[in-house]
């Protein structure tokens, strides 16, 4: 997961919460990187996502596409399932490779 934040947006810093709390929960299997815009890599990031609202939490695969994102003030349990919705997806990709290596 993509974080996508601004120090000058309220939500953004309501926010910083409940993501460490579902990192957490998620027992250290998250894979969460967050993204300030306020500085140029941060925009230019979120310029390559199209990010047009914050807070924004953009799912991506192991290439970087993107699988889904959540945008706005979100509760920590749907933080928890968009995390594990895209660690499922990230496992059955790699299961489809391990089984494509093997045949």
């Amino acid at each position: 997961m993509i974080a996508f934040s601004s120090t000058a947006c309220p939500a953004c810093e309501r926010m910083k919460p409940r993501l460490a709390e579902a990192i957490k929960a998620c027992h250290g299997e998250a894979d969460v990187t967050r993204v300030n815009i306020d500085d140029d890599a941060g925009e230019a990031l979120a310029a390559t996502y199209d990010i047009s609202l914050l807070p924004t939490y953009v799912n991506v695969d192991a290439s970087g596409s993107e699988v889904s994102r959540l945008t706005g003030v979100q509760s920590e349990e749907r933080l928890e399932r968009s995390i594990e919705e895209v660690r499922a997806v990230q496992c059955a990709s790699i299961e489809k490779k391990t089984d494509e290596k093997t045949l």
